[in-house]
């Protein structure tokens, strides 16, 4: 196909991609029909297309993978702990606890940014599919650095007192950044979970992919005709 007059090389580009990626997609669908009527697939449920990310053995699929990192920043969130069963501060030093919550936030917080590259390096994702993912993937990874961050802040608070008796206006100080903390962590599992729907959402994609079920065709109607007028 001839460049039309006027469009600018990313334009241009643009184009031949969405070209390209939606004869790759009628090619697949073309290469399922085929499999299903040589007996090589029994349902349509079997054929995977590109962006459907074969895993490999063991490994989890995309979406399982989101959940999975969804999952444990929730828990993360609920499990690290700073007041004590009435409410208060401890009295003991909290500096080597803080500092394990620290460094597991900050585990979490490099799981999501491996995502992130994954996903980046994934080739056969639509466009559309891969940015609608990026989008809240990306977001989970910055709030899990944030929770890094006010972690980190109350474990140096802490850390300033070797009895663990700090001032009033300190202890205040390392409750609200580590309240800070456990709030990113919930915002990090909110959007791993929105970029996991992401990907399950494209099953509404592939169900126009499936042919509609033949509809019986109806009688044909008779044409209407006018009376023919009275003879007087």
């Amino acid at each position: 196909m001839q460049r039309p007059p006027g469009l600018t090389d990313e334009a241009w580009a643009d184009y031949r991609q969405c070209e390209a990626e939606e004869n790759t997609l009628l090619a697949q669908v073309v290469d399922r029909e085929a499999q299903l009527e040589n007996g090589i697939i029994n349902s349509y449920d079997e054929y995977r297309f590109t962006w459907d990310i074969e895993p490999a053995p063991g490994e989890q699929t995309w979406p399982s993978r989101l959940e999975v990192l969804a999952e444990d920043f929730r828990r993360a969130k609920n499990e690290l702990t700073l007041l004590d069963e009435t409410g208060h501060v401890p009295k003991h030093p909290l500096g080597q606890a803080l500092l394990d919550q620290t460094r597991h936030a900050q585990r979490l917080a490099t799981t999501a940014q491996r995502a992130v590259a994954a996903l980046l390096a994934t080739s056969g994702l639509p466009p559309a599919l891969a940015t609608a993912v990026l989008v809240p993937l990306s977001a989970a990874a910055a709030h899990a650095t944030s929770a890094v961050q006010d972690l980190a802040a109350a474990t140096g608070i802490s850390a300033g007192s070797s009895s663990g008796r700090l001032a009033e206006h300190l202890q205040w100080r390392m409750v609200i950044h580590h309240a800070d903390g456990r709030r990113e962590l919930g915002r990090a599992a909110e959007t791993s979970l929105a970029a996991a729907t992401e990907f399950t959402g494209q099953a509404d994609l592939r169900r126009q992919l499936l042919p509609r079920p033949a509809t019986a065709s109806l009688p044909p109607t008779q044409p209407v005709t006018s009376a023919a007028p009275k003879r007087r």
